[in-house]
């Protein structure tokens, strides 16, 4: 890339930043599944030393009837777990799914239906950007949807493309305005947050992927373990304790809001520095913010789902609703009789509470993304400078 070294430096860091958030976040699924391998491995191991440690004084009868019931209980505990994996395992595989779905419908829903120079100026200034930049130049396809909006994304092969709505074709932005909105989304694609075909080990999807992992390594243990109903109650009592913990967490709202803003993180503010950066001309870039944010939400529909609209250069107006909304009435039509899947075992409330929230926030971004531009005129990079400010 050609930009110098001490904004390649604030890139590199605000993306092991985000590594280190998603791994936080995370820690106590990771946990738990270190909690399994524990739990096999002491009892593939130490199988006879288990037998003698938890051994129950008793007759003959009842310690016949001992063993019995731990044989009943390791099978009825080893049957729940291998429940709740294929339940995890289905869903995860239908989310997984119906993401990849939403993506393709939100590039693939282009037109051609414009002026054969209508789409030039983005052409020419997307290609400006990245020579500005020292990338090759994306790909731009024009998105059928009326309302002016722009999103970058990268296809399932790994390329580059940038996608301009029918809309902002046609709403009278300047070249300096297209040359800072083109730059804006190319940035994107440098920091590495864009649209992209969704894959199952996505943060979104992995609470359900480390539980899968979690319940099959307690399913074997309990099936592994020796037919003494001390231990057994004990390795199923810490599996459920550890279970319990995780299905708290894993509901809660607020749990929900930070895995859906770092699953589709989107830093307008580093890429507004980047984009300035880029054209030289952040003036410009301030002016065609507020003529897209008067536009964007003209249709009152989002492409792609409520949080894929996160990608857009400006966020649509967010309203009350269902967590996917769809493109165009056909799109609707496709996916609308299908059960909509979601990654935290349907606890939809608190989903649909968690996207309106962080849409709301995102929505009040522009005010935000103004100031940093103020700030940049003044010579304040604060995104590229000073971390501690954001």
């Amino acid at each position: 890339m050609g930009f110098e070294p001490k904004v390649l430096e604030s890139i590199t860091i605000y993306r092991k930043k985000s590594r280190r958030a998603r791994s936080l976040l995370m820690f106590p699924f990771i946990l738990a599944v270190f909690l399994g391998v524990a739990l096999l491995l002491v009892t593939l191991l130490a199988r006879e030393r288990i037998s003698e440690v938890f051994e129950v004084s008793s007759n003959g009868e009842a310690e016949y009837w001992l063993t019995q019931t731990a044989v009943f209980i390791k099978f009825i505990a080893a049957l729940s777990a291998l429940a709740l994996v294929a339940g995890l395992g289905y869903n995860l595989y239908a989310t997984s799914r119906y993401a990849r779905a939403r993506f393709a419908l939100f590039v693939e829903q282009q037109t051609s239906d414009y002026g054969p120079t209508a789409a030039d100026k983005f052409i020419e200034a997307l290609g400006g950007a990245a020579l500005g930049a020292g990338v090759a130049v994306p790909g731009l396809v024009i998105l059928d949807d009326p309302a002016a909006n722009a999103v970058a994304f990268e296809s399932e092969e790994g390329v580059w493309g940038v996608g301009a709505t029918a809309g902002l074709l046609e709403a009278g932005v300047s070249v300096a305005e297209a040359n800072a909105i083109m730059a804006h989304e190319l940035s994107h694609l440098l920091i590495g947050e864009n649209v992209r075909a969704p894959r199952a080990t996505d943060l979104e999807f992995q609470p359900s992927l480390l539980l899968v992992i979690f319940g099959t390594l307690c399913a074997s243990s309990v099936l592994a373990a020796p037919a003494n109903i001390t231990y057994v109650l004990c390795e199923v009592a810490c599996a459920l304790a550890a279970l319990a913990v995780l299905m708290l967490f894993y509901r809660s709202e607020t749990f929900i809001v930070k895995l859906l803003n770092l699953a589709h993180q989107h830093d307008d503010i580093l890429a507004d520095s980047l984009a300035a950066k880029i054209t030289r001309d952040p003036a410009a870039l301030r002016s065609a913010i507020v003529k897209v944010e008067a536009l964007a939400g003209r249709t009152g529909r989002v492409p792609g789902g409520t949080i894929l609209s996160r990608y857009l250069f400006v966020t649509p107006p967010s309203r009350p609703g269902d967590y996917y909304r769809f493109t165009t009435r056909v799109a609707g039509e496709i996916l609308g009789g299908r059960k909509q899947p979601r990654t935290w075992l349907l606890f939809s409330r608190p989903a649909n509470r968690a996207t309106r929230k962080l849409l709301e926030v995102e929505s009040r971004m522009t005010a935000e993304r103004l100031i940093n531009i103020d700030l940049i005129e003044q010579g304040r990079w604060r995104a590229l400078e000073d971390w501690s400010r954001d």
